[in-house]
């Protein structure tokens, strides 16, 4: 399968794996969460097939070893995520939203999706003048605003919180749900 690695310092890379247990090890050891990014399907997948986007499930406790990824919090913004800081590697792959699909959900991205995908991260790393150059056509003006506030958010934001609760708390937030 073909997947996607945005770098904590920016870089984008094209990776293959043989299967997705292989390819989420670009996110880390300590495990994944996906990234909702609705407006994939409609902009930038083929029918039926979307992308989805991975990051580290940890990479926001205090304490970790991961950085904030300024360019892939973009890109994943720009695909429809919530803006805010994704820290660490972004994994980007295709995704089989069907319920009634027989075969695993996550896809090779197609090459019409690495393309686009790698037009956005060259238009966000021009946008936020990390590179030299002029962004494409497809980069509007207010695409470009809204990249730089994404950024803004993303260097001076609060990072994601937690709540850990115990099996107590977890049960007496269930409970309460159901007496009303």
């Amino acid at each position: 399968m073909k997947y996607l690695v945005i770098d904590e310092d920016g870089p984008i890379r094209l990776r293959t794996a043989p299967r997705w247990d292989v390819a989420r090890r670009d996110v880390g050891p300590e495990g994944w969460d996906r990234v909702s990014l609705p407006n994939a399907a409609a902009v930038y997948g083929p029918e039926h097939v979307t992308v989805a986007g991975y990051v580290n499930d940890c990479s926001a406790l205090p304490g970790s070893r991961y950085a904030r990824n300024l360019v892939g919090s973009c890109v994943l913004a720009s695909l429809g995520a919530h803006a805010r800081p994704y820290m660490g590697p972004v994994l980007l792959v295709g995704w089989d939203p069907d319920p009634h699909s027989a075969d695993v959900e996550i896809r090779s991205l197609t090459d019409e999706q690495i393309a686009a995908i790698r037009q956005i991260h060259d238009d966000v790393r021009l946008v936020l003048r990390l590179t030299p150059g002029v962004p494409s056509r497809n980069a509007t003006p207010a695409w470009r605003e809204a990249m730089r506030a994404v950024a803004e958010i993303v260097r001076t934001g609060p990072a994601p919180q937690m709540t850990v609760l115990t099996d107590d708390d977890a049960m007496a937030h269930l409970f309460r749900g159901a007496r009303r």
